[in-house]
């Protein structure tokens, strides 16, 4: 869908491509798949929740940008999407409902458990961002439930506490690796 629909998707699918046609054994491949799991799956993981969330409002606005503090310094939202048609709740907590016209920011990461704790300063940091919606939370993949329940609620209860709760609903970065990698390669034969 996206690769037909989406202009920069497909640009980006496109050289993914052309750079694992064009390598040169194992090692050039291994460096084209590590750039994909990287980039394109990220996207991907974005573009899910673009599209699964989307229908829920009349406008949608991605990657845009909140000042924050006096020193020029931003921060972007993945996802922003206002004008709800329905009444939406993401969850229980202050900041987890919207009503019928209100707004919904989130950031969404697509990683592996220790990339997704290792991104926690981060990640507070760009709640900033979604403090002018009424819902607001962190989208991540099921790998979080693959830290140790001693990490699992750290990051859960700082992300809870900047104002912008993880909810982890998206698929396990493995999965959404492997649907990337296979739509950039020719066949089965040649995957490493």
């Amino acid at each position: 869908y996206l690769f037909e629909r989406n202009p920069g998707y497909r640009k980006l699918v496109d050289r993914y491509r052309s750079q694992w046609a064009g390598a040169k054994g194992d090692a050039e491949r291994n460096i084209v798949a590590r750039k994909a799991r990287i980039h394109l799956s990220g996207e991907f993981g974005e573009q899910i929740a673009r599209h699964a969330l989307a229908p829920l409002g009349g406008r949608i606005e991605t990657q845009g940008r909140t000042f924050v503090g006096d020193d020029g310094r931003y921060t972007k939202t993945d996802l922003l999407i206002t004008d709800l048609r329905v009444p939406v709740i993401l969850g229980r907590g202050e900041g987890m409902g919207a009503p019928v016209g209100g707004s919904m920011a989130f950031e969404v990461k697509c990683g592996k458990a220790q990339y997704l704790y290792s991104q926690m300063d981060h990640m507070v940091f760009q709640s900033e961002g979604h403090k002018q919606a009424d819902a607001q939370c962190t989208l991540c993949s099921r790998d979080i439930q693959d830290l140790s329940p001693e990490k699992q609620k750290e990051l859960r209860d700082t992300l809870r506490e900047a104002g912008s709760p993880m909810v982890g609903m998206l698929p396990r970065k493995n999965e959404i690796d492997k649907s990337c990698l296979d739509f950039i390669r020719p066949n089965e034969e040649e995957q490493p």
